[in-house]
């Protein structure tokens, strides 16, 4: 079993435009708008978007204000120094101040004809002011690793809008990876430019209040207090603490769990065994139950309802990375989806929509992340 590490991979009114807003090469002159390289985006994909995104939005996380959707792209990966192209879609969910709020990324599974989104709050939440600080008008490619570093990139410079780990991030070789931005330019033929932070103000979504009562509920979310993590392999310690405290009204202190379970202050995660031997012997947690098989509906229903998070892990390419499962919505008219508490960074929660077999997945930046692991019945 890999060990948990902190890896990226975080009701109100929203827009979406109807088409991928494209633009002919030297025309994206306006400053306050963010223009990226991206291949077209298929209409089924803004056609979902359209339908899906204001069902992930809740009160208890968004509140009341309003939202809307920028132009979708692709995210591009450069993990080892080597360049390919994400599998999903993003959106740059911009609030009403103009700023980005986060990302809404989908993903369409052409074998099992399956659709699955993650609106990732805070996610890039600094891009248009780093961009801006530039001066720099030209477009950018979006790129991202597996251990949330995440660029801008054009073929004269490259720059750093979300630092996950520095140690990655500064081995990454920077001319090579400007040279091979700049072959994709010049090569790929279905490369368009997209202002990515544009949308249409005249276009809202008003979302609905879902109903709550104590024993059937279609939607319920647990206030449950996330930190940002001090160091690259604290998830674990950050998602007990913050558990802890809600279920027992504490004050931990993620370095407090660390030391806890290691004897010592470290720079490295925790097993499940070691959280769950843990929370048994220091906070007398006896009836938690651990499984590595994907919980259903209504098992997750039942751990909400009766006020306990779940410890829940997700595995990627870099290994794996705890978050708080703390709220859910299911309702025929709504759809179903998983909300969490994440350590990592400006995002400090995010959804995910759940297919027709219950199966989900975490898109972040374009990078995927499923289910690996859970600890729940915290009582």
């Amino acid at each position: 079993m890999k060990k948990i590490i902190a890896t990226a991979i975080m009701l109100s009114l929203i827009v979406l435009p109807l088409k991928n807003n494209e633009v002919k090469a030297d025309t994206l002159d306006d400053n306050t708008v963010l223009g990226v390289y991206t291949e077209e985006v298929p209409q089924h994909i803004i056609t979902y978007a359209q339908s899906d995104f204001i069902n992930q939005l809740n009160l208890e996380v968004d509140g009341f204000q309003a939202f809307y959707l920028g132009s979708p792209f692709r995210f591009y990966h450069y993990i080892n120094n080597v360049l390919t192209k994400s599998e999903g879609y993003c959106f740059f969910v911009i609030d009403y101040t103009g700023d980005v709020y986060g990302t809404y990324e989908v993903f369409f599974n052409e074998e099992d004809e399956e659709y699955y989104s993650s609106f990732n709050r805070g996610l890039l939440n600094n891009t248009l002011s780093i961009i801006q600080s530039e001066t720099e008008t030209s477009p950018y490619f979006m790129v991202s690793d597996e251990t949330a570093n995440i660029w801008a990139v054009n073929e004269e410079k490259i720059i750093i809008i979300e630092t996950g780990d520095t140690e990655k991030q500064n081995s990454v070789d920077t001319e090579k990876m400007k040279k091979d931005f700049d072959k994709e330019k010049k090569s790929n033929k279905k490369l368009s430019k997209v202002k990515a932070t544009k949308y249409d103000i005249n276009k809202k979504y008003q979302g609905e209040i879902i109903s709550f009562n104590p024993t059937s509920s279609t939607q319920n979310m647990l206030n449950v207090i996330g930190f940002n993590q001090y160091s690259w392999g604290w998830c674990a310690y950050c998602s007990t603490a913050s558990i802890i405290n809600y279920v027992r009204n504490a004050m931990l202190d993620p370095s407090i769990v660390c030391y806890g379970i290691n004897g010592d202050y470290r720079d490295e995660g925790a097993y499940k065994w070691q959280v769950r031997s843990y929370a048994s012997s220091i906070w007398s947690f006896n009836n938690l139950y651990e499984t590595s098989s994907l919980m259903g509906m209504s098992t997750i229903k039942n751990e909400i309802d009766n006020n306990r998070p779940i410890y829940h892990e997700w595995t990627s390419t870099r290994g794996v990375h705890a978050t708080v499962l703390n709220g859910y919505t299911d309702s025929e008219q709504y759809g179903k989806y998983y909300y969490f508490v994440n350590s990592w960074g400006d995002t400090p929660s995010f959804s995910v929509s759940l297919g027709s077999s219950e199966y989900y997945i975490w898109v972040n930046a374009g990078i995927f992340y499923s289910f690996n692991g859970a600890i729940y019945n915290w009582k």
